[in-house]
C-alpha cells in the first residue's frame, strides 16, 4: 500500500503543504519519496537542485528515505514528464498540490494536477490550497455502485487498515427535483416524484449493501467501518460529499474516476472536479482501470454481480 510516493514540487506554497502532507503519510505507512521538478528545458540544473533542496530537508527531519528526480518540462508536458518519473522509479502514488505559482510551465496550477489525475497509472491524491491536516484518521469513501468507486473503496478499505484508520462508507442521494429541473410544488410532472424518490432510496441501500459485501471477503480491516446514505436535499452531490466529510471530520476523500475522462465523470457528471476543487480535505483520486485485477474482476460488467437484488 503505497510504498514509493511521488512528490512534484515547484516551490510553491501549495507543494509545500502537499509535501508535508505526504511526508505524513509516508511516516505512517513507512514508505519513501521520490521528488521531482520539471524544470524548463533551458534552466540550470544547479537552479533545479537548489530548489529541491528544502524538500530533502523535510524528508531528512522526518526520517523518510527519499530521492531526487530533475526533469525537462515546458508547457506542452509537464504532466507527461511528471508522469514518466514516477513510471520511471515505480511509484505507486502520486501527491501533488492543485495550485503553484505561475513560471515557465505553470507547474501545479490546476491543469497540471488535473492532466496527472486524467493520465496517471496510479492513484493521484490532490492537496488543494485550502487543505486542513493533521493525520489520516478518518477516511471517508464516497460509492455510487459503479465500478470505479467500488475500486476506490478498496482502495480506502487498504489504505483505513494499514493506517488503522476508521473508514466511513457515504452514498449520496440526489435531490429528484433537482434531476427534472423543476420544483414538483409548481409543476404537476409526468414523472412520479414520490415513486422516483423512493427508487432513489432502495438504490442508495443497495450500493451500500454491495459495497459491504465487497469488504466482508477482504482480508484487510480497518479499525471501524460506519455506512450510511445520505440525501444531498437541495444542495449537489458533490456539496453534499463536501458536507458530509465536514461532518464526519475526514481526513481524506476517496474517489473513483473513470480513466482519461478522468475529474468530471465521477458519480454524476462534474462531482470529482468540484470536490477536489474545494475540498479541505485531501482528495484521493483511483482511476477505474487500475485495481481490477486486485478485484478478481475482467470487466465493468463483472460488477453487476456484486450487487444484489434490490
Amino acid at each position: 500500500m503505497f510504498q514509493k510516493i511521488l512528490m512534484p514540487v515547484d516551490g510553491s506554497p501549495y507543494s509545500h503543504k502537499a509535501t508535508q502532507v505526504g511526508l505524513e503519510l509516508c511516516k505512517q505507512i513507512g514508505g519513501s519519496v521520490v521528488f521531482t521538478y520539471a524544470q524548463a528545458a533551458y534552466a540550470n540544473q544547479d537552479d533545479g537542485l537548489r530548489l529541491l533542496a528544502p524538500y530533502q530537508k523535510m524528508a531528512q527531519e522526518a526520517g523518510v528515505e527519499h530521492q531526487i528526480r530533475l526533469t525537462d518540462g515546458d508547457t506542452q508536458n509537464v504532466s507527461t514528464a511528471i508522469i514518466e518519473v514516477g513510471q520511471a522509479t515505480d511509484c505507486d502514488l502520486v501527491v501533488m498540490g492543485t495550485h503553484g505559482r505561475e513560471r515557465f510551465a505553470r507547474l501545479l496550477l490546476g491543469s497540471v494536477a488535473e492532466r496527472v489525475s486524467r493520465q496517471a497509472q496510479i492513484p493521484v491524491l490532490l492537496i488543494h490550497e485550502n487543505t486542513v491536516f493533521s493525520q489520516f484518521k478518518n477516511i471517508l469513501v464516497a460509492v455510487d455502485g459503479s465500478p470505479a468507486s467500488f475500486l476506490a473503496l478498496t482502495t480506502a478499505n487498504d489504505l483505513a487498515a494499514a493506517l488503522s484508520a476508521k473508514l466511513e462508507i457515504i452514498n449520496i442521494i440526489p435531490d429528484a427535483n433537482s434531476i427534472f429541473g423543476y420544483n414538483s410544488l409548481e409543476y404537476s410532472p409526468v414523472v412520479d416524484l414520490g415513486r422516483y424518490k423512493l427508487d432513489l432510496e432502495n438504490g442508495s441501500r443497495t450500493v451500500i449493501k454491495a459495497a459491504l459485501g465487497l469488504l466482508e471477503s477482504n482480508p484487510n480491516k480497518p479499525s471501524s467501518v460506519h455506512s450510511s446514505s445520505q440525501e444531498a436535499q437541495t444542495l449537489s452531490v458533490g456539496n453534499a460529499i463536501l458536507e458530509v466529510a465536514k461532518e464526519k471530520q475526514a481526513d481524506v476523500i476517496v474517489m473513483g474516476t473513470h480513466g482519461y475522462g478522468g475529474l468530471e465523470r465521477l458519480l454524476l457528471g462534474s462531482v470529482a472536479e468540484q470536490v477536489s476543487h474545494h475540498s479541505h480535505a485531501p482528495v484521493l483520486l483511483v482511476r477505474e482501470k487500475l485495481n481490477q485485477a486486485k478485484l478478481g474482476l475482467d470487466s465493468a460488467a463483472s460488477f453487476a454481480a456484486l450487487l444484489p437484488t434490490p
